[in-house]
């Protein structure tokens, strides 16, 4: 029998998303990886390009940089910014190239980002809010 105060180790069987498993720990949630890549063929540039889902700290970012200024389109091309990325997940842009990306072909620009918005959770009402702010 165990001691008092000294919980009974039981087997547990591996987690499902349908069958609750042992709780992750800390280590365990800031080591996953959970950016996962999404590769989107861009006709009117003749290749792939890859998007990775925005971090919480660039979706706070977004919030505070896009108040009071800019349209939807700054957001949009800010956001490509942060998510378009190599095979590896490393940025092919930083905010600075907003201005330049947002020049580039508005259909191109659509389709990234109707994937981006879908893998980023966010809803046109969610633009909509950011660009007024």
């Amino acid at each position: 029998m165990p001691e008092k105060g000294i919980c009974k180790q039981v087997d547990v069987p591996a987690a499902t998303p349908e069958q609750p498993g042992p709780a992750l720990s800390r280590d365990d949630i800031l080591g996953a990886s959970d950016l996962e890549l999404q590769p989107v063929y861009v006709p009117e540039w003749q290749g792939w390009v890859y998007l990775r889902p925005m971090t919480g700290a660039e979706r706070d970012k977004l919030e505070k940089i896009t108040t009071g200024r800019g349209g939807v389109d700054e957001v949009i091309a800010r956001i490509l910014c942060w998510v378009i990325c190599d095979e590896a997940g490393n940025p092919r842009f930083d905010e600075s190239d907003a201005k330049a990306l947002n020049a580039k072909s508005l259909p191109a620009l659509v389709r990234l980002f109707k994937v981006a918005q879908k893998q980023n959770a966010l809803t046109d009402d969610d633009i909509e809010e950011l660009a007024k702010n």
